[in-house]
């Protein structure tokens, strides 16, 4: 899960830093060096003992969460970064067979024609993308591979079997998709969605439109730092996501609109620090609720705020509470379309 992963590697890298200090004082004093002496002349303590006691057990501790912290701030301010710079050199492709061959790590790609069958690239592969069968037909799977950027000028990236996924994504990180249009020829059942991610992290989806999936616009499991924005996600018959084990993803003015059938935007193991922002939610249709918590195993931090949610059907915003400020709610209905 990617917050236990977060919390597993900051407490190892504080351990680390614990015993690299105190390697450094043992060291000190082998070569006659006493730091104690100073800090007991420095800071008034009475005796140099207690003074050893506070650098032995005190200092790399404190040191050590300096060098975490500054770490942190380095690594959130760097997300942007880490996402492939649209500014970056990128490499143009004129079809799709060419895109599946030129994934690759640090490879940005420029999807260089208007409109392009994923499913028809196949079998064409490379040491980052493989093909896996579904119902009718063979789904694209990206794995493995960082640094990776799609971008487009409004390309279409379609597909034709309707029970795989459009793009399906495993075990990457620093994605950015900008400037796609992506879903089906047909709207399918079952399965088929149009972009799903696995164990996946620093990833951006920019000016993209996503619609007519045969389930959902996105799957997210088991992923962290995602940021989605300037997006619209319309037409999906069975709802707008489904997300398991996610945290730190933001939506932000993104459009939800003509979405349905069941619960929309559905929350399952842990989800923390997730945000819609500045989103606009208008014509979707759900036999449930917009917000659907009831698989979430442990506290959650999921907000909506700055949003509009207006001439939609549901039986309620969500199934519990959800954590709401400066949102226009109105002229909503059940399906019995009574007005909420």
């Amino acid at each position: 899960m990617p917050r236990a992963k977060y919390w597993l590697t900051r407490l190892i890298g504080l351990l680390l830093l614990y015993s690299v200090g105190h390697g450094v004082l043992i060291w000190l004093g082998t070569i006659g060096i006493h730091p104690e002496q100073w800090i007991a002349s420095l800071i008034g303590y009475a005796t140099t003992s207690e003074a050893a006691v506070w650098l032995w057990w005190t200092l790399p501790a404190v040191v050590g969460l300096i060098v975490l912290g500054v770490w942190e701030l380095n690594s959130q301010s760097q997300f942007s970064a880490r996402a492939v710079s649209r500014n970056a050199k990128r490499i143009p492709a004129r079809n799709v067979r060419e895109v599946v061959r030129l994934i690759s790590p640090g490879a940005n790609i420029d999807f260089d024609f208007s409109e392009g069958l994923i499913s028809r690239a196949f079998p064409d592969a490379g040491s980052f993308t493989s093909w896996e069968t579904v119902h009718d037909g063979k789904e694209l799977l990206v794995h493995n591979v960082p640094e990776l950027g799609l971008h487009g000028s409004r390309s279409r990236i379609l597909a034709e079997p309707r029970y795989a996924w459009v793009l399906n994504f495993r075990d990457c990180r620093s994605l950015s998709l900008r400037n796609l249009v992506i879903g089906h020829t047909e709207p399918g059942y079952c399965q088929g969605g149009v972009l799903r991610f696995e164990n996946c992290s620093d990833v951006i989806i920019e000016k993209c439109e996503l619609f007519g999936s045969g389930t959902y616009a996105l799957e997210l499991q088991d992923c962290d730092n995602f940021e989605i924005c300037d997006s619209l996600i319309r037409d999906c018959t069975y709802g707008i996501g489904n997300f398991r084990n996610i945290s730190a993803v933001t939506f932000r003015n993104c459009d939800f609109r003509d979405n349905r059938q069941f619960d929309l935007l559905n929350f399952a193991g842990a989800a923390n620090k997730v945000m819609f922002k500045s989103c606009n939610f208008r014509g979707n249709h759900s036999s449930g609720y917009l917000f659907n918590f009831s698989a979430l195993n442990a506290r959650h931090s999921i907000y909506l705020n700055d949003s509009t949610v207006v001439g939609n059907t549901f039986v309620g915003l969500a199934d519990i509470r959800l954590s709401q400020n400066n949102n226009k709610i109105y002229d909503n209905k059940t399906p019995s379309l009574r007005p909420l």
